[in-house]
């Protein structure tokens, strides 16, 4: 089930938050697009919680079609200069 907590927080934001990439991947496999991009309490996406610390999560939400346009400046990841 996809129902929010007390703070708002879907299945998959606590999974973004515990850092538990097996379940991310396998609650993206059963969600509805327009899930992705739900906000929390705090008006946070999965995608949110998991920029800029977590690359791996990170890439697959937005495979998945999770929103760029979502993630607040200040939280998108800094180039990397190679």
């Amino acid at each position: 089930t996809s129902s929010p907590d007390a703070r708002g927080s879907s299945p998959l934001h606590r999974a973004v938050l515990r850092g538990n990439f097996a379940l991310v991947k396998r609650l993206v496999c059963n969600l509805d697009v327009r899930e992705l991009d739900a906000l929390d309490a705090d008006g946070c996406t999965a995608l949110m919680l998991a920029l800029p610390d977590d690359v791996r999560t990170s890439r697959l939400l937005r495979a998945a079609g999770a929103a760029e346009h979502v993630v607040a400046p200040e939280r998108r990841p800094k180039p990397r200069l190679w």
